[in-house]
């Protein structure tokens, strides 16, 4: 209860002996198991994007995200805001608005803060907690699904962007970017 670095994780479904619905809703494919690698890194906290990079190194990084120089980098920068990771973001949160509106009716996704988009995106789970979406497996499975290949696409595009301005083009990170 204590570690900032699960602050958005559904703390009710860490229990000894269950699955966290991120790997709950695991397929035993390849690519599957990257997403969700990419998702719990994120989830968890130990993803490093440029502010934990600043946190780390205090005066040697500069915590503003380096691609669209526009915000400090942090993980709901990275997956809602960044301007130069909305191609790679942009079919997948199409994709859950379309899911929330099928469920509510309503376009719930701009009703939705930015925490909870976050939120929404890393941990659905607690949404079902707060009454905000249905508690139901096939709903919650389609929302894991998107949002996996959201956090992966985005993780794809930056690792893409990071390898350009670093003079860097790797065929790996190429072929990445059609996630």
């Amino acid at each position: 209860m204590d570690k900032s670095t699960l602050s958005l994780c559904n703390l009710d479904s860490l229990q000894f002996g269950t699955l966290h619905p991120l790997w709950k809703y695991q397929n035993s494919c390849i690519m599957d198991v990257k997403r969700g690698t990419v998702k719990a890194r994120l989830l968890t906290g130990t993803y490093i994007v440029q502010s934990k990079l600043a946190r780390f190194n205090q005066n040697e990084v500069d915590p503003t995200c380096q691609f669209c120089r526009r915000d400090i980098e942090t993980y709901a920068h990275m997956l809602l805001k960044c301007g130069a990771l909305h191609s790679y973001r942009k079919p997948h949160i199409e994709q859950l608005r379309s899911l929330l509106m099928g469920w509510s009716g309503s376009d719930l996704w701009n009703n939705f803060s930015l925490d909870i988009k976050l939120q929404c995106v890393l941990d659905v789970s607690v949404l079902v907690n707060g009454g905000l979406i249905p508690n139901n497996q096939d709903f919650l499975h389609k929302c894991e699904q998107v949002t996996k290949k959201l956090c992966y696409s985005v993780h794809c595009g930056r690792l893409y962007l990071q390898n350009m301005l670093n003079g860097r083009t790797r065929r790996v990170v190429d072929n990445a970017v059609s996630c």
